[in-house]
């Protein structure tokens, strides 16, 4: 991410990024776009960052959209720091695992729905 001071174009890392994020009494309305998404996820696939991304992902106010793989696979790529591109694999992985997990508990809940409507 970066933005523009007096015409020069600034670079924002992704710590900084997700300590905004983060900050005490931040709440997560902040994290509005698809590369916000990506940046809070690597973030907080950051060894001891203190957040735990299985809880972010459960959290129903928290709708990750899905560019947001593609952005982490980016990342993943490309990183310009091993400790990037290793955070977006950490990540990534966990968002494949939540969403696979959730389309498992989608279809079961229809299997389940349906059963009890023939009954």
């Amino acid at each position: 991410m970066s933005h523009r001071i007096n015409g020069v174009v600034h670079v924002v890392p992704i710590s900084d990024r997700f300590n905004y994020f983060t900050a005490p009494g931040r709440n997560r309305k902040v994290i509005k776009t698809d590369l916000d998404q990506a940046h809070f996820l690597i973030g907080a696939a950051f060894p001891n960052s203190g957040v735990k991304i299985e809880n972010e992902l459960n959290n129903p106010n928290f709708r990750i959209k899905k560019s947001v793989d593609e952005i982490l696979k980016w990342y993943m790529q490309i990183g310009d720091l091993l400790e990037i591109r290793q955070s977006a694999r950490t990540a990534l992985q966990l968002v494949e695992h939540w969403r696979s997990r959730s389309r498992r508990t989608a279809v079961q809940l229809t299997l389940f729905d349906t059963l009890e409507e023939e009954e």
